[in-house]
């Protein structure tokens, strides 16, 4: 066929096929263009050409004259929809653009194809001449005419959004604008009236004002015509349940997110929607049934975002219902810091970068862990992928754990592992019973050869399945599966068909599953199972392993020979309680550090563990069940009162007498033989036992320095303080120190003491009553907050004095002071305690306090005035402000507050003898433990009680800020407790006063 014929027959089908297309009413009509005028145009036969015309539309192929052309005509077609779709859009394909889209759909048939020539655009347009009539004249007289119309509303829309862009300082994050495309997304305040932009397709833009709105986010777009889309709407909360009952044009689309601004999902759902309503103009695309994408070679559907199947928000009505009728609140932490019986994790995938997340209940030592709440961990681990959105949880997205973790055992054999052996990792010797529980067998299903259908059904089954990974797992574990100690129950038929989505099945899934449960193989291991658990008769504690290891190292040690350096046990005038609670996983650390291991002693060098926290947290009646409990492990343990240099070293020379003869000097014995001695002799008698335990071979004995609370660091000589390191001997051996000083723990390996928890509480509490106290102590134990020197004494008081729980808190409440006796030591309530009682026991190290640092132990004074809580120095700097003369703060308080370093000083001191410590979470902030933080309130007696509260009264009062302070709310929430405790302290002294004029 003739070129000639051919570009005739082509220009005259795509007139044809552009007349066919919708136009508007403003578009100038095409002049006709018909058979005789394409042939008269190119200079062929009418005949020829109207039997070319009918070849092209019957698609049968046509010869060529010349060389090949470079398009197909379904290439061809292509390109005319992309040039009449940026027509419509208001935006005319440049030259650029047009050679840019022919040269892509050219490259994706021949990747090595040449550019085109600079000659191909000018006979594509000759070839296709429709296009060149309609295209830039039409758009510029649009363009023109709606420049010559009132753009006033328009100009308002985009001057009242750069308006709110700068008084919010809304950033580049926040707001975007595509020029070329007309796309304009902001965020929308609260209490800020934006006008919205709508239009019709023959009508002027109009503004609109969306009235009884919380916060939203508006996304709309105009084009270059002056024609605007359908705006988006992203409100925060609906403004009434039906979307149809919004008053609004039936144009604008609304959506929600939590925020009330809008995020990545829903812009990329609005050029979605961008998309599509620019694409339906063009009614080549409208009739072929292809989109824009697919056109150009773009794979759309595995591009876009898959839309959950299901409402994300009745998930979490549903969860946050369970947890409210369990009585806990939909904002408790999942993890709220309390040692439960049960630990509890839950699978979630990272959705940022791949990998599995345990969001835990309880802390794990060395590992990180999200604080979440308990609905959002539920909802982490329920977020199936095209079921549920992803759940966002401290700026980070996660998804449903089955992707990778459908069978969690995996989850739980390395999580175990972390928590029982987390040096050896070898679980399987501490796991008395392992249940595993399915979902049902999916069956086993073939790989599909579609790549579509790999990727939506094969792809799915791999990342989610579940036999496999237990099937490799029972070879692991096969000891325990044949000695019945491991069992997996999983639904072997009639769930295969059932997926995720099937939640009206219920009555299929409890059918299959009562038919599985029925099979007598199932029953025998069902009745093996519930054989194993019954013979549990303990909680494991998580340091069992430690507990194992200890007992294998007990056993060997008892058959060892120490040779000649074992020496009689002894805790001869050590303060020893019988009514010791066991508290596993804290011996379980010192046995870690402290027990002898199976090889030589000499190999591991001297082991330190340093055990410090609060007076009355159970320090040395620890160490003491420590060294009675595993004293076969030792050659020696010698007990050593640390309270002064002097009394240590009376301890060190005393067991000169245990150690067998020939071994010290006769000379040093003479020590203990007599009733006076000199200091030279002491120090005799004390460098042979450090000599002694020396020696290389004598490695297996363990030294326990019981309250070594002062601290020699810049201290004056004469006060009994000492530097411990002194009297280290050799470099073998286990030392074990208790102290308050925090400072120590740099000695060794360490660990703070904390209060119990509520169930070793009650336990200590019940021991010293003698009996059980039920369920109305647990205002006694919350009262206390697990101080075990506290229980001790509520407990034995309840015991002596014949009364309840109830009556003891109302008396703790309103007597305090003559609830613990005198301020000497004439009143001891427990004589198995070395400090006696509550108020004694913290007296030594506040008098160490007061000596270093008056103005320390002052401040604790009168935090002992405020709340327990939130304690930090922002409350003090109203004293050096100006507000207020500073002649009328005492000086110490105003120096404190306006100079940062030395209330850091201070703090400094506190806490390295426990009396305060750190808040977790809360950077600056302190607080104190509500037994010591009572205690303190008493110290001074009634005579300074009303002085303190006074000064508290005044601190708390000029601390308010005004209205006009940033973040004013911030600092009046922290403020409330402290309020509310000077008040009662107020009333208290109000009442008293009233007391004192009736009496007068």
């Amino acid at each position: 066929m003739d070129e000639r014929v051919l570009k005739a027959a082509q220009a005259y089908l795509g007139y044809r096929d552009a007349a066919q297309r919708p136009r508007r009413a403003s578009t100038t009509p095409m002049k006709p263009f018909t058979l005789r005028a394409a042939a008269e145009k190119y200079r062929v036969s009418p005949a020829t050409l109207h039997r070319a015309v009918k070849r092209l539309s019957s698609g049968e192929p046509l010869g060529h004259a010349g060389r090949p052309p470079l398009f197909s005509s379904d290439e061809d077609e292509a390109i005319v929809a992309y040039v009449v779709w940026m027509q419509q859009g208001g935006f005319p394909a440049t030259k650029s653009q047009v050679e840019a889209a022919a040269m892509t759909l050219r490259l994706r048939r021949d990747p090595d194809a040449r550019p085109l020539s600079k000659n191909w655009y000018p006979r594509w347009i000759e070839a296709h001449p429709y296009l060149r009539k309609t295209t830039i004249k039409a758009v510029e007289r649009n363009r023109k005419s709606f420049e010559a119309t009132d753009t006033t509303e328009v100009e308002t829309f985009f001057s009242r959004l750069d308006e709110i862009t700068k008084k919010h300082r809304i950033g580049a994050t926040e707001i975007w604008n595509e020029d070329e495309c007309g796309v304009r997304i902001g965020s929308v305040r609260e209490r800020i009236s934006v006008v919205i932009v709508r239009s019709t397709r023959h009508r002027r833009p109009e503004i609109i004002n969306p009235g009884n709105r919380e916060s939203c986010t508006l996304i709309g777009a105009a084009n270059a015509a002056g024609e605007t889309m359908s705006p988006w709407i992203v409100f925060r909360v609906f403004p009434s349940e039906s979307w149809s009952d919004i008053d609004g044009s039936g144009d604008i689309r609304f959506a929600r997110s939590d925020t009330g601004f809008s995020n990545a999902e829903i812009t990329l759902d609005w050029i979605h929607h961008f998309n599509i309503v620019s694409w339906t103009k063009s009614s080549r695309a409208r009739r072929t049934g292809q989109s824009l994408e697919e056109w150009f070679g773009c794979t759309a559907d595995l591009r876009g975002r898959v839309e959950p199947r299901f409402d994300s928000n009745k998930l979490k009505e549903a969860i946050e219902a369970v947890i409210r009728r369990k009585g806990a609140s939909t904002t408790d932490l999942f993890n709220d810091g309390q040692d439960r019986g049960c630990k509890v994790f839950v699978c979630t995938a990272a959705k940022e970068l791949y990998g599995i997340t345990r969001l835990r209940s309880y802390e794990l030592p060395q590992k990180p862990n999200l604080k979440t709440t308990i609905c959002e961990a539920a909802l982490a681990t329920s977020a199936a992928t095209g079921f549920f959105t992803p759940v966002k949880i401290t700026g980070r997205t996660f998804v449903d754990g089955a992707l990778g973790a459908n069978n969690p055992v995996d989850q739980v054999e390395e999580e175990a592992a972390d928590l029982w052996c987390p040096k050896t990792g070898e679980l399987k010797p501490l796991v008395k019973c392992f249940i595993s529980i399915g979902t049902g067998n999916p069956g086993k299903k073939p790989i599909e050869d579609n790549i579509l259908k790999f990727l939506s059904k094969t792809l799915v089954q791999i990342t989610t399945e579940t036999e496999e990974t237990a099937r490799r797992f029972i070879g692991r574990w096969r000891q325990h599966y044949d000695s019945k100690r491991y069992f997996r129950f999983n639904v072997e038929q009639g769930l295969q068909d059932v997926g995720l989505a099937e939640y009206k099945e219920q009555g299929t899934i409890m059918a299959a599953t009562d038919q599985y449960l029925d099979e007598q193989t199932r029953v025998s291991q069902v009745r093996d199972c519930v054989e194993n658990v019954k013979q549990k008769q303990n909680r494991t504690e998580i340091a069992f392993g430690a507990t194992v290891e200890a007992y294998h190292t007990r056993v060997v040690l008892r058959q060892h020979d120490f040779g000649p350096f074992k020496t009689p046990f002894s805790l001869d005038g050590v303060p020893a309680s019988d009514k010791f609670v066991a508290r596993p996983s804290d011996t379980a650390e010192l046995e870690k550090c402290l027990l002898p291991k199976r090889s030589h002693a000499r190999q591991m060098g001297r082991q330190i563990f340093v055990l410090f926290g609060l007076g009355g947290v159970g320090k040395t009646q620890l160490s003491i069940d420590f060294a009675r409990r595993h004293q076969a492990a030792f050659s020696s343990v010698f007990w050593l009162d640390g309270r002064s240099e002097d009394q240590l070293k009376r301890s060190i020379a005393g067991y000169i007498a245990k150690i067998p003869k020939d071994q010290v000097p006769e000379t040093s014995r003479r020590w203990t033989d007599s009733h006076t001695h000199s200091q030279d002799e002491l120090d005799d008698a004390v460098a042979n036992v450090m000599k002694w335990l020396e020696q290389p071979d004598n490695c297996e004995w363990l030294l326990v320095f019981d309250n070594v609370d002062k601290d020699w660091i810049g201290q004056e000589p004469g006060i009994g303080a000492y530097d411990p390191r002194r009297y280290l001997p050799g470099d073998h051996g286990s030392v074990l120190i208790t102290t308050r000083l925090s400072r120590l723990a740099q000695l060794g390996e360490s660990r703070k003491l904390c209060p119990v928890n509520t169930t070793l509480g009650k336990a200590i509490l019940e021991r010293w009553f003698g009996g059980e106290l039920g369920p109305d102590c647990a205002n006694l134990l919350e009262l206390l907050q697990g101080l075990p020197l506290a229980l001790a004494q509520a407990g034995s008081y309840l015991r002596e004095k014949n009364v309840d729980a109830a009556t003891y808190v109302r008396i703790y409440n309103e007597q305090w002071d003559e609830l613990m006796g005198p301020h000497d030591a004439s009143n001891r309530p427990l004589l198995d305690y070395n400090q006696e009682s509550v108020r004694t026991t913290w007296t030594i190290s506040f008098k160490e306090i007061e000596r270093q640092s008056p103005s320390a132990a002052k401040l604790l004074r009168l935090w002992a005035f405020l709340d327990n809580k939130q304690l930090w120095h922002g409350l003090l700097a109203v004293t050096a402000n100006g507000r207020t003369p500073q002649d009328r703060w005492p000086r110490w308080l105003s120096e404190m507050g306006g100079n940062e370093v030395r209330f850091l000083d201070a703090v400094g001191l506190l806490l390295r003898y426990s009396m305060i410590e750190t808040e977790q979470g809360s950077k600056g902030s302190y607080s104190m433990h509500p037994v010591v933080h009572q205690w303190a309130s008493y110290l001074d007696g009634q005579r300074q009680e009303d002085k303190w509260a006074r000064l508290a009264l005044a601190v708390v009062g000029r601390s308010v800020p005004v209205g006009e302070t940033r973040e004013y709310w911030v600092v009046q929430r922290k403020l409330i407790p402290h309020a509310e405790m000077v008040r009662r302290w107020i009333q208290k002294a109000v009442n008293r006063w009233y007391i004192g004029d009736d009496e007068r």
